[in-house]
């Protein structure tokens, strides 16, 4: 999270930003992207973009009544794992939000790189597919 936003704040001081036409992230990239898109225009706004990230990760408090009822939430699912628990206690004790938007909702201005996000299905893996 934090190497893509240095990246992404290089990018930015060098003017190469305007001409980056894909954003792709893995791992905490992702998270800071899902962030970052929540702006519609980020990438033109980059320094208060940036600033509003840190501040969340930084400042805000961790919210032990939002992490249990995540947590509730996510063992209903019968494919319920360590994965959804770490999500709902360790990422959200870093990133202080658990993103629950679709990624077909994002909305994608042509301001911004398009967003490549890397995900994990693992309801895939058990039917068979590598």
């Amino acid at each position: 999270m934090v190497g893509l936003l240095g990246c992404l704040d290089q990018m930015g001081k060098d003017n190469l930003l305007d001409s980056t036409l894909y954003l792709c992230g893995v791992s905490g990239s992702t998270w800071c992207m899902s962030a970052l898109y929540e702006d519609p225009d980020w990438s033109s706004k980059l320094r208060s973009a940036m600033t509003k990230v840190i501040e969340r990760i930084t400042e805000t408090p961790f919210d032990l009544t939002a992490v249990i009822k995540r947590l509730a939430e996510a063992i209903k699912d019968e494919n319920y794992s360590l994965t959804d628990f770490w999500a709902a206690t360790v990422v959200y004790e870093n990133v202080k939000m658990i993103d629950q938007s679709h990624l077909s909702d994002t909305k994608v201005d042509p301001i911004n790189p398009y967003p490549i996000y890397t995900v994990n299905d693992q309801g895939l893996k058990k039917k068979g597919h590598k």
